[in-house]
């Protein structure tokens, strides 16, 4: 218990540290002498156009509604050597389904992960692996474009995008779209190198090689 506590309030300390708006994190910088909340802005912007994610736009069409964002900001802890560091990430306030898309998206069940537990333990032979592949979830195309405002911290950069707007054409956090594209996205690319999924559970994958070696994902 005493070391549940000493760990709940070190995570509490944590989660206190990381600005909950854009102003609290550009004074953050402002009182460090650092701009680690702006550079991390920035790397989350342009990352976003590399993928093709964001263009900007002058009209948007008519009857489309127009959304507008949040960047959310957090601390990576320090791992592998690597300082911590800190993440922004641009999110779309789309609270509801508001344009009346099937938003279903299946999550590996609790199930899956203790069989695949349990196997590894009996199989000494077996390895895993965990996997996170940055900006993975943005590279879905939508279905339907959406658009937004141009988020303050490209306007910063960019004065001339004062009034103009950005449509969205692959997943964003926040968008109730997003985690159905992302699912059938990543279904169609681990099929296509011979992935399948399995019917007690979509989310989880097995391949067998010519060789009989058999290997299994699990999306979660």
């Amino acid at each position: 218990a005493e070391a549940y506590c000493i760990l709940h309030t070190a995570m509490q300390a944590h989660v206190g540290s990381e600005p909950q708006s854009r102003s609290a994190a550009l004074r953050d910088d402002a009182q460090t002498g650092t701009t680690r909340w702006r550079d991390s802005e920035r790397k989350e912007i342009n990352e976003l156009k590399a993928l093709g994610t964001l263009h900007v736009v002058d009209k948007v069409p008519a009857g489309c509604p127009v959304y507008s964002t949040k960047i959310v900001y957090r601390l990576k802890p320090a791992c592998n050597g690597e300082p911590e560091r800190a993440k922004s990430r641009l999110c779309v306030r789309n609270f509801k389904n508001d344009l009346n898309e099937n938003v279903f998206a299946p999550v590996c069940r609790i199930e899956t992960c203790r069989f695949l537990f349990s196997e590894l333990a009996a199989q000494p032979s077996w390895s895993c692996w965990h996997g996170d592949i940055c900006n993975a979830f943005c590279t879905a195309p939508l279905q339907k474009y959406i658009y937004i405002h141009a988020p303050a911290c490209m306007v910063d950069d960019d004065p001339t995008l004062k009034g103009k707007f950005i449509e969205v054409r692959n997943a964003l956090y926040g968008l109730a779209a997003s985690p159905r594209a992302f699912n059938k996205h990543l279904h169609v690319r681990l099929e296509k190198y011979g992935w399948k999924s399995q019917a007690a559970d979509p989310c989880l994958y097995k391949r067998e090689d010519a060789d009989g070696k058999k290997s299994f994902v699990c999306c979660y």
